[in-house]
């Protein structure tokens, strides 16, 4: 058995890192459909945009909310600028605008002949962009009271999300045909790729690495999106990014999957602009379509349930919430019943020799995922069987005087 060949992607994605068992607090609300959209002022208000409930307020971190006088809106995006201004994009309604925290708003749609707003970004200049469905992009230079349209060149005018980089360079993402690259504010387009990809959002590490969240996981781009690659960890590209938010150069990403990869849902993070994920999950469970920080570091987590999830300690920098186990463990591996793919993960609390061996329902030995000196840590591993037939199978951990062993199930 040992002579057989299988295909297995063996990948350690956190080495000498362990999160906080509760790190995600779910705040008191809004309680009202899917937190599409998050941001925060200088003052520290959290505004929450919702898919058919408009826009939420919390000025005391989440721990209460009220429902601003925007209501019964299905709101995609929202952005605040410099002066206070609060701009949501909406299905149907165009662009709403607020001067006040909410208490009132004004729809600003001159010149926006379809008004399905799905993405924002202001420029340098202070200049607010936004980019609807199937009417293109459009800015405006007098804080949304006039919006002009700067479509010329691009071939699919539904653009679901926008960024600049520091040259001025103007990047659009789509719903289908991939992304778009202005380096003249909008008279030339250049088509970079990703055709198929829905591009949810963007962001820029303090590099220069652009990253794309898509339908299926990261794309990024190391030359100004002349190139786009995949972050190839299995457990990202199962899932839709919905949100990418960096802070101190380091990467958080927003994940929504289907029921089949319900346990991969939630908030991924990397301290190496994309090398290595760790899947922060504790004490939060739902799919997460936005993203937000406020001054004091506290990362807000707009999720599928219509809660907002809150990090328990303010956060940074990396060493602010890197702590180690205290005990040994070997986690259930997820997803279980799996096909073909299922990570194994596991707690070291001093460095040590690790093994973990994959058997058969008869004992026979499949093979050994582990068997290296490691650091304290958590670790995970991926185990891809694509060789195996359908059955019961056990892996076991050795590690000092610990040893645990645990039943999975790969169905075909």
């Amino acid at each position: 058995m040992k002579n057989i060949i299988y295909y297995l992607s063996i990948l350690i994605l956190c080495s000498d890192i362990f999160f906080a068992q509760d790190y995600w607090q779910k705040t008191n609300g809004p309680a009202s459909g899917t937190i599409s959209a998050l941001a925060v002022n200088s003052s520290d208000y959290i505004f929450a945009g919702t898919y058919g409930n408009g826009v939420y307020i919390s000025t005391d971190k989440g721990n209460s909310w009220q429902q601003t006088s925007l209501k019964n809106k299905w709101v995609n995006c929202l952005i605040i600028n410099t002066n206070g201004t609060i701009f949501a994009g909406t299905d149907n309604g165009g662009v709403f605008r607020s001067n006040d925290n909410g208490s009132t708003w004004t729809q600003c749609n001159k010149n926006i002949t379809w008004t399905w707003v799905c993405s924002f970004t202001i420029n340098p200049q202070g200049h607010i962009y936004t980019g609807t469905y199937k009417a293109g992009l459009y800015y405006s230079t007098d804080n949304g009271d006039n919006w002009i349209s700067i479509n010329t060149g691009l071939t699919n005018p539904s653009i679901t999300s926008i960024i600049f980089n520091s040259n001025g360079d103007i990047f659009l993402g789509t719903d289908g045909q991939g992304i778009y690259r202005s380096k003249d504010n909008g008279l030339t387009w250049t088509k970079m790729g990703r055709s198929g990809d829905k591009i949810y959002c963007f962001a820029i590490s303090q590099s220069g690495k652009i990253f794309a969240g898509i339908s299926g996981g990261i794309t990024y781009s190391n030359n100004n999106g002349d190139y786009w690659d995949y972050v190839y960890d299995m457990d990202i590209m199962a899932t839709d990014i919905r949100c990418i938010l960096i802070s101190n150069n380091n990467v958080y990403v927003a994940a929504d999957a289907s029921d089949f990869w319900a346990s991969l849902k939630g908030i991924y993070y990397s301290f190496d602009e994309g090398n290595k994920w760790t899947h922060l999950k504790s004490g939060l469970s739902e799919g997460v379509y936005s993203l937000a920080i406020d001054s004091k570091g506290y990362i807000f987590a707009g999720a599928k349930d219509g809660f907002v999830y809150r990090s328990v300690n303010p956060i940074t920098s990396v060493k602010d919430f890197k702590t180690k186990p205290n005990s040994y463990g070997l986690s259930q591996n997820y997803p279980n019943p799996f096909n073909p793919v299922t990570t194994i993960e596991y707690s070291i609390p001093q460095k040590e020799n690790v093994k973990i061996t994959v058997y058969d329902i008869l004992g026979r030995e499949i093979i050994t995922l582990v068997n290296q000196i490691q650091n304290a840590g958590t670790y995970k591993i991926k185990f891809v069987a694509n060789e195996l037939n359908s059955g019961v199978y056990f892996y076991k951990m050795q590690a000092g005087n610990f040893s645990d062993t645990k039943k999975m199930l790969l169905l075909k």
